[in-house]
């Protein structure tokens, strides 16, 4: 959720932030967020891994 309102509005214009609104969609930005949590996810498992 906190993608989207970063994505689809003008929330961070002022640090140069693009509205995507009208390119993406909030299904889509979802499914961004989630690529990204797993990223996240599979980066942090590895490291733990590597210890």
């Amino acid at each position: 959720m906190w993608l989207t309102l970063y994505v689809l509005t003008d929330a961070l214009k002022e640090l140069g932030m693009p509205n995507f609104s009208g390119k993406l969609t909030e299904d889509e930005v979802t499914k961004i967020q989630a690529f990204i949590q797993g990223t996240a996810d599979a980066v942090k498992a590895q490291m733990g891994a590597s210890k």
